[in-house]
């Protein structure tokens, strides 16, 4: 049974495509799988989905399991992995008993289980072999980098792999070296992307939301003073340029170097939602220059979706999901 039937079959998870992308990269033997996303995407439940399905499907299989923190790797995975498997009685003894599940262990044999692992410890998270080998990080951003390689060491297998999930924040870690590598297989996952996003609903509840989004963009944002016939009046709203000239007054006001390149073609989907965003009351706003293209050394998003800047700098990565 694949990862997505699992989930969805047995554990009734709504399995959306970013979800089953991180399934099929698994499923296809990616050894290394990095998953760069945003808040509320599902992201921990797919991870847990994953320890479950691997563990259940593959016999003498070892599940090596860790997070940014012990609190972490308790409460919220192995929250998620205990309730995924209470809820489909994934495990049983000889007799068809349930097992009574560990607070962050499962104990199917001596040499088949899964397991929590305490971030705090390298030497905790070595010495593990199995014929088949799954290892799960959740938060990988927070998590040292002696310990992500000291849990390396384990893939000495040909069925071994190993998954890392974060958000992109913190550029001194070991997923935004990892994401420069040839060595992993990138997934990114966008809040615009979950459909609850995009069909402006909360068919999956508890997930990342319009409203959320909305809220985050006040929060970031800074209302720029400008006269009501501002070149950039319905840059937002409407979400096209007038002219060049005025492309360049605008940013001539965001300090941004007119020479550079700039795009200006948007997709009606994008000033659609950004007229969704009424209660935001944007402005001009520096975060555009991102979409447009101005900064040198950024990649350009595949659309403008909304905007958002804090005292100068970009600050989107939970939504948008780049590294700051």
């Amino acid at each position: 049974m694949s990862p997505h039937e699992f989930a969805e079959s047995r554990l009734g998870i709504t399995v959306w495509p970013k979800m089953a992308e991180i399934f099929s990269a698994v499923e296809a033997g990616h050894r290394k799988i990095l998953v760069r996303s945003c808040n509320g995407a599902g992201k921990t439940t797919a991870l847990a989905a994953l320890c479950n399905w691997y563990l259940s499907q593959h016999d003498n299989s070892i599940v090596l399991t860790t997070s940014s923190s012990w609190m972490q790797v308790r409460r919220t995975l192995w929250g998620e992995i205990r309730k995924q498997a209470r809820n489909a009685e994934l495990y049983k003894d000889k007799n068809g008993n349930l097992l009574k599940l560990n607070e962050t262990s499962i104990k199917l044999t001596d040499k088949h289980y899964a397991i929590g692992i305490s971030p705090d410890r390298p030497e905790n998270a070595q010495g593990f072999h199995a014929p088949h080998m799954l290892i799960a990080v959740d938060e990988a951003t927070g998590v040292d980098r002696e310990i992500i390689d000291a849990l390396s060491g384990n893939l000495t297998g040909e069925d071994a792999q190993m998954v890392l999930i974060c958000n992109p924040i913190n550029m001194q870690s070991y997923p935004y070296e990892a994401e420069s590598s040839v060595d992993w297989h990138l997934i990114t996952i966008s809040a615009f992307d979950h459909p609850n996003v995009a069909n402006d609903c909360e068919d999956i509840h508890g997930a990342v939301t319009r409203r959320w989004i909305e809220d985050r963009l006040v929060a970031w944002s800074n209302i720029i003073d400008r006269p009501k016939e501002h070149p950039a009046k319905g840059v937002i709203l409407n979400g096209v340029f007038r002219s060049e000239a005025e492309e360049d007054e605008v940013k001539d006001r965001m300090g941004l170097d007119s020479t550079l390149e700039d795009k200006r073609s948007f997709a009606p989907q994008d000033s659609a939602f950004a007229s969704s965003c009424s209660p935001l009351r944007m402005t001009i706003i520096r975060e555009l220059s991102i979409f447009h293209g101005w900064i040198p050394g950024t990649k350009r998003l595949p659309s403008l979706r909304a905007a958002s800047a804090a005292n100068g700098r970009i600050t989107m990565q939970k939504v948008l999901f780049r590294w700051t």
